[in-house]
């Protein structure tokens, strides 16, 4: 390869790489005003497009996704931000990550414990979850089978 085509190569590439980056910047440059998007540096803007392919790719994948803060509606932002002080430690609950989660059983559902037992045969004790905290042992759990 001659070194005149490698860097007609090259600047095709880099142009061609600025042109998509140009793109990004333009998809994400709508969510913000003019002022905010000058205040903000470049990683700051990458980071956003990130922020908002990954939605982008979560949701392609039918997964439900809350928006990232940015893509929300204005209106919607300055309702949430109008908070008492004591809730600003609080995550906002829309932005739960628990969110469209599906339980596989309820909390308070019995459960099934299983242990090593005296005799050696394998214990299925019904338990009930309980708030009280418990102290973990290593003494062997009574059988059911057993007497």
């Amino acid at each position: 390869m001659n070194r005149g085509s490698y860097f007609a190569q090259r600047a095709r590439e880099d142009a061609q790489k600025s042109e998509k980056k140009s793109k990004a910047f333009n998809d994400i440059s709508k969510y913000f005003s003019k002022e905010e998007w000058a205040k903000l540096g470049y990683s700051e803007k990458i980071t956003y497009v990130y922020m908002k392919r990954n939605y982008d790719t979560m949701t392609g994948l039918g997964l439900k996704a809350t928006p990232p803060t940015f893509m929300c509606p204005r209106k919607q932002t300055i309702e949430s931000s109008g908070h008492d002080s004591e809730d600003q430690d609080e995550p906002p609950k829309e932005a739960s990550n628990l969110r469209g989660r599906k339980y596989l059983e309820d909390p308070g559902e019995a459960r099934l414990m299983s242990g090593p037992t005296d005799c050696g045969k394998e214990s299925t004790q019904s338990m009930k979850r309980s708030a009280i905290p418990r102290k973990m042992t290593n003494s062997p759990q009574k059988c059911d089978k057993c007497p």
